[in-house]
């Protein structure tokens, strides 16, 4: 096939070493453009079918000259190739899976990141994964040593293409499985204006990292059409310019007057779907008195916004529609057995910037003196003291001594979304059990968000939703079969990015970093803390490292496990046999019993450990000890590091008289200037005295404070 070719290019021999061996290739555009020159410079669909021939290859790559070529994926190549785009997944990828890195890898020209190639003999389906994409079927990657804007793709491993099993595919993904995330945009198209030079550079920009021209313009489509835009104005600035992107002067591809029409189909797509809001939570007719969850959060953030919407979704169940009428004897008869009169009371008088929530129908205006005198004449003074003074008559019927009953109006709940100046959202499914209690009431509509929506959420954020503390919401996940997984953000530690990736000490107080939840992780799993000067020490010797960092917690809802309650006896009784009912009963004999004789050491009385420490210890020397450990490490350290709960809980866990003794070795090394942390010795030495006191193993787990923490 090569003596064909008189004159080869690089990029000739490159691509005609991989029809050799059986890959499909095309060229792509290239040039100095790289978001065209990726772009395929020819129709490829036919070369998913058959290998490209000789004079095809001179033509693209010797007469016309492409610099770049494309390697296509799928069953005619038998070929797969895992895209990875972010250098972090790629260093996980190769140390979660060695043996599959080991294969022909070329790097991107980029990003620098790698291309692993397989072979495969069943069919792929190419997908997006975390952190790029599998090639497979309708897909193609950029060959080595093609050459885009100036940057070339080269072979990063020379070695055999390795055969890839569907249990090993099955693996890379489940590894790869794209991951959830607490914030979600609804796409990555940012704010622009209504002039051309900013629509362009937007579209470049989006093009140029996704490397999606249609996917691109349709999402700025949207974005467009959100703000008002006009169709028109948007054909006239996105249509020809995306139709510009597949044409160039000498290469056999689709027509202009094509691509323009696709751009200007897909734009009226866009501008023909409903808005995003308006699609995602239209309300339906049946449901304009639901209380949605931007109701709820916002009131709950008030102090009496939990009685009232207990008061507001219990009335709804139970029968009331907005604008009726009723008083509170009525509603509180109507909340029996759910919510009392006290939190009635609070949702009746609940006023929201400066409103009303549920609103007081004033009662009818009194008789006035023209309705009491018909007649409408003035009284004679002078007569008062000769005519005798009457007792006023009473009124036969009891009810009319006191003064009418409040009538109140039940709001709807777009009433609500115009108070508190929210738009409609979607809404949690809540029952009449979940209503007895504001503690029931919170913790089923934290269920209900993480039952819908599991990822990773920061605990600060949930409370806040919830308008409670972070202890609140751990009892709420314990409560109701919410799983919390632990996450971590893996960075692989080189000579280069090792000072940036972990601070010193001092720069991590002057930049407000917390740093005491982050490790170092070499290759066999074994854990270091993180450390700048033991992070040189352990790469000098060939570590691999990885620095790890706690991040947001995932969660997810798990169902509860059925009870097997096994048949009674009495739910399915046995059936007497006839012939047996005349056999006597046989006279058992009562089993003699041994004398018990009491053990002369009464068992040790277990001392029963307190949750959380506000209140003060039992035992008054035990209390003693406790305070003064509080004050000392607060003289000596000049601030409150150790809160007085945490000092009760050491006392309580490993006792007086350890706690006291390190105490005392605490305050002669600090004298002698040996200790810069009071709060820490004393945790870390408390804990360790224990240990030795008690004779445990060393690598036993000791007791850790479980006191409150200080806010």
């Amino acid at each position: 096939m090569s003596a064909h070719l008189k004159t080869v290019t690089p990029t000739c021999s490159a691509a005609l070493r991989c029809v050799e061996q059986g890959w499909s290739v095309i060229p792509l555009i290239g040039g100095n453009d790289a978001a065209r020159g990726k772009t395929p410079a020819v129709k490829w669909s036919r070369y998913r079918k058959a290998l490209p021939t000789t004079d095809e290859l001179r033509r693209w790559f010797v007469e016309q000259g492409f610099q770049a070529y494309g390697v296509v994926c799928g069953r005619l190549s038998k070929l797969v190739v895992l895209d990875l785009d972010d250098e972090v997944i790629a260093a996980e990828f190769v140390q979660r899976f060695p043996d599959l890195a080991n294969t022909y890898t070329v790097r991107s020209g980029n990003r620098g990141t790698p291309h692993f190639y397989f072979h495969v003999d069943f069919p792929v389906k190419s997908q997006k994964v975390r952190g790029g994409d599998l090639k497979s079927e309708g897909g193609y990657v950029v060959g080595a040593g093609s050459v885009i804007a100036g940057k070339t793709w080269t072979v990063l491993r020379h070695a055999p293409v390795l055969d890839l099993t569907r249990e090993q595919r099955d693996q890379i993904l489940e590894f790869l499985k794209p991951q959830q995330h607490i914030f979600n945009a609804r796409h990555d198209i940012k704010e622009v204006t209504a002039d051309f030079a900013s629509v362009l550079s937007e579209y470049q920009r989006e093009i140029e990292r996704t490397g999606e021209r249609n996917n691109t313009l349709f999402k700025l489509a949207l974005k467009l059409r959100d703000q008002g835009i006009p169709q028109t104005w948007t054909q006239q600035a996105l249509g020809e310019v995306h139709a510009y992107q597949g044409a160039n002067e000498g290469i056999i591809s689709e027509c202009f007057d094509r691509r323009l029409c696709e751009a200007e189909k897909t734009i009226a797509s866009a501008y023909s779907r409903p808005r995003r809001a308006e699609q995602q939570f239209a309300l339906k007719a049946d449901h304009s008195d639901r209380v949605d969850n931007g109701i709820r959060e916002a009131l709950l953030k008030h102090p009496d916004g939990t009685a009232f919407l207990r008061v507001y979704e219990t009335l709804i169940q139970r029968g009331f529609v907005s604008d009726q009428t009723f008083t509170r004897l009525e509603a509180l008869a109507v909340l029996k057995g759910i919510v009392g009169d006290y939190s009635l009371r609070k949702a009746l008088k609940l006023t929201i910037n400066g409103e009303r929530l549920i609103r007081e129908i004033p009662p009818p205006a009194p008789p006035t003196s023209a309705d009491a005198d018909p007649g409408g004449g003035l009284e004679n003074k002078a007569k008062r003291c000769f005519v005798p003074r009457q007792k006023p008559t009473r009124s036969q019927n009891t009810r009319l001594k006191h003064r009418p009953s409040m009538v109140y109006r039940f709001p709807s709940a777009d009433e609500l979304r115009r108070i508190l100046g929210m738009s409609v959202t979607v809404s949690d499914p809540i029952t009449e059990s979940d209503l007895s209690s504001p503690k029931t009431y919170r913790a089923a509509l934290e269920r209900e968000f993480i039952k819908r929506r599991p990822g990773q959420y920061p605990q600060g954020w949930l409370a806040d939703r919830l308008g409670v503390s972070v202890r609140s919401i751990y009892s709420y996940h314990a409560a109701e079969n919410i799983e919390a997984l632990e996450c971590w953000d893996a960075v692989p530690l080189t000579w280069e990015n090792l000072e940036q990736a972990i601070p010193s000490p001092t720069m991590a107080r002057r930049m407000g970093i917390d740093t005491q939840a982050w490790f170092i992780e070499d290759e066999r799993g074994k854990r270091y803390p993180a450390s700048p000067g033991l992070a040189y020490k352990l790469m000098g010797r060939g570590r691999r490292l990885t620095l790890k960092k706690r991040t947001f917690s995932s969660y997810k809802y798990v169902e509860p496990a059925a009870e097997l309650v096994a048949d009674s006896w009495w739910e399915n009784p046995q059936a007497k046999q006839e012939d047996e009912w005349y056999l006597p009963q046989p006279k058992t004999e009562p089993l003699p019993l041994e004398q018990y004789t009491p053990d002369p050491t009464p068992p040790p009385k277990i001392k029963k450990r307190q949750p959380y420490y506000p209140t003060p210890l039992e035992d008054e020397d035990d209390e003693r000890a406790a305070q003064r450990v509080y004050q000392t490490v607060e003289r000596l350290s000049g601030a409150k590091t150790l809160s007085l709960n945490n000092a009760r809980c050491m006392i309580d866990l490993y006792g007086r008289e350890v706690v006291t003794s390190t105490l005392r070795r605490m305050e002669a090394l600090h004298h002698k200037g040996k200790i810069n942390s009071p709060t820490g010795f004393m945790v870390t030495a408390a804990r360790i005295s224990w240990r030795t006191t008690h004779h445990v193993e060393a690598f036993s787990p000791a007791p850790r404070l479980g006191g409150e923490r200080r806010k």
